[in-house]
């Protein structure tokens, strides 16, 4: 190649490389979607868009005016506050992406019925907070004279006697002073309040139904938001922690030590014809299942039993209720067992597997001097070919797909 023509070539490329640069920096408008349509309309139809980077700066710059108002200002304090000096049993967090929405948890206090149990709320803020209260409700099932039934808290500084010096730790912190001191007379809930009024004892029974239920899964991601940084949201992770420890605690009272024990026994050595175990989240609760004795009209059966323990076992009997249909002259319409050993006869030697035992055994040797159903009770003395005849429906009807 000669340099003349060397030269042009170069001088090809340097155009080249010129023009792609030109080009690069130019600014060309594509032409509208429909030439025949007027450019007026079409700007019309299509307005003008925000470039991405326009678009993520307009957001950033809304959310930051969002986030300067006094009541976001505020919370985002509180927040702080509450990372920074956690009261004993109690943690909060906002929301994701939300800080107008919190979500709570309170543990019950010590040495009282609610020991051990852990509600979970929320707390509903407006733009006029501190001025205004939040809204404020129990997501867990209570049972409390000043709750009502859907989990609105009927509390004085939620209403009339709101400041706005209260933060979030200090309305959790009176929600969870209200729980073992109610006020009767201010009843948001007039069951509770009657019971707790005139039968303490019984009052106290169904709070630590509630306390049993409160116990769930979900506990700690209620608390942590998935998509936010774990760092941000250390007390509530701590908290979590806690809540373990808590566990393993209530798990060492003699009425669940002996559970344990009972279910560990039910497990090397089953007795015949008998399956029990608890559910997943309540060492208290158990579903059990009996088969029909062989050779008798029960025969085929599948029966299912729940059991209730509470935390005077084994010194008092658990609640025993038949889940499956059943008809016989000592159980109830409602499934409950009408067994001496679950009543009068009761004693602590008594564990879960001779409890099924027993009712297995009463399948086929009722009792008719103490009828639970006394069309079934009648019909056993009087009619006993009818009273098998019903008796091989229920067990036809107990095989069912779940």
């Amino acid at each position: 190649m000669s340099e003349e023509q060397h030269r042009s070539s170069s001088l090809r490329t340097i155009y080249v490389v010129e023009f792609q640069i030109i080009l690069s920096h130019r600014t060309v408008k594509p032409d509208p979607p429909h030439s025949r349509i007027p450019l007026i309309f079409h700007r019309r139809s299509s307005p003008p868009r925000r470039c991405s980077l326009e678009s993520d700066l307009f957001s950033q710059t809304t959310r930051s005016r969002r986030m300067s108002t006094p009541a976001r200002k505020r919370l985002m304090r509180d927040f702080k506050r509450l990372q920074q000096d956690p009261p004993a049993g109690i943690s909060g967090a906002p929301q994701d992406n939300n800080i107008m929405l919190w979500n709570a948890v309170i543990f019950g206090p010590d040495d009282t019925p609610w020991d051990g149990g852990t509600f979970k709320l929320s707390l509903q803020f407006s733009e006029d907070y501190p001025n205004k209260p939040p809204t404020v409700r129990f997501v867990s099932r209570m049972f409390h004279p000043n709750i009502y039934a859907d989990g609105s808290i009927c509390l004085d500084i939620l209403q009339n006697q709101w400041s706005p010096i209260y933060d979030v730790a200090a309305i959790l912190t009176s929600i969870q002073s209200l729980l073992c001191d109610p006020n009767p007379n201010s009843p948001a809930n007039s069951e509770a309040a009657r019971m707790y009024s005139e039968s303490k004892r019984e009052y106290n029974r169904r709070v630590r139904d509630v306390v049993e239920q409160s116990w769930t899964a979900d506990y700690v991601f209620f608390l942590v938001p998935v998509s936010c940084s774990l760092s941000i949201y250390k007390p509530a992770l701590k908290f979590s922690e806690v809540l373990s420890e808590r566990l393993e605690r209530r798990m060492s009272t003699p009425a669940r030590k002996r559970l344990m024990r009972d279910f560990k026994m039910l497990e090397q050595d089953p007795p015949a014809g008998i399956n029990g175990s608890p559910q997943d989240n309540s060492i208290m609760l158990w579903n059990a299942v009996i088969f029909g004795p062989d050779d008798s009209p029960w025969d085929g059966g599948t029966f299912k039993l729940s059991l209730q323990f509470s935390e005077d076992y084994p010194n008092k009997p658990p609640r025993v209720r038949f889940v499956s249909r059943m008809f016989h002259p000592n159980i109830y319409l409602d499934g409950r067992t009408c067994l001496d050993i679950l009543q009068n006869q009761w004693t602590p030697v008594y564990d879960c597997a001779a409890i099924l035992i027993s009712i297995q055994s009463l399948l086929c040797d009722p009792n008719t001097n103490s009828s639970a159903n006394s069309e079934a009770a009648l019909m056993y003395s009087e009619n006993k070919r009818e009273y098998n005849r019903r008796v091989r429906d229920v067990v036809e009807q107990s095989w069912t797909t779940d």
